[in-house]
């Protein structure tokens, strides 16, 4: 007869432990639960089916997030929406939130190249150009009260006809 040494080891209930992981429970309180130690239920789970708790887990969380989706679809056919909205949400990673990605091709100009092409379209036009070209001051004089008026010669420089 052989002697062993210290109390019996608690069978585990392996209906209870799939079913707990299942409601998304971590190790610690499975073990808790069917009353046995956390590392007892490691070594019995890793001697049972070969896997350590993370794959153990990710089996059968992922079956059970397979039956909340067949029961939303059941759900969805008698019309229980808030509960199909929570558990798609909280438990299979759906999102009601929808990214749209648009380009308009606006493009942003600076009020120098506005003014700059406004005065290029406006002197393709010989009839605006003169009536530009007479409200433009002298070179040799600046504007009205001293104004420096380099910058409209400038653009009147810049934008001047393309004789092609």
């Amino acid at each position: 007869m052989p002697n062993k040494r210290g109390r019996p080891q608690k069978e585990i209930d392996w209906v209870q432990v799939i079913k707990l992981t299942e409601l998304h429970l971590d190790a610690e309180q499975v073990a808790y639960a069917v009353g046995v130690s956390y590392y007892h239920l490691l070594k019995e789970i890793k001697a049972k089916y070969g896997l350590d708790w993370r794959q153990f887990r990710e089996i059968h969380r992922t079956n059970a997030k397979i039956s909340i989706v067949r029961k939303q679809y059941e759900l969805a056919k008698r019309g229980n929406i808030q509960m199909l909205k929570w558990l798609g949400t909280n438990w299979c990673g759906q999102s009601e939130k929808q990214t749209v990605e648009v380009d308009v091709g606006v493009n942003m100009l600076t009020a120098d190249e506005i003014a700059e092409r406004i005065v290029s379209a406006l002197m393709k036009y010989p009839e605006v150009e003169a009536e530009i070209l007479k409200q433009l001051p002298d070179e040799s004089s600046n504007g009205k009260n001293g104004e420096d008026t380099s910058s409209i010669r400038e653009i009147e420089v810049s934008g001047q006809r393309d004789t092609d």
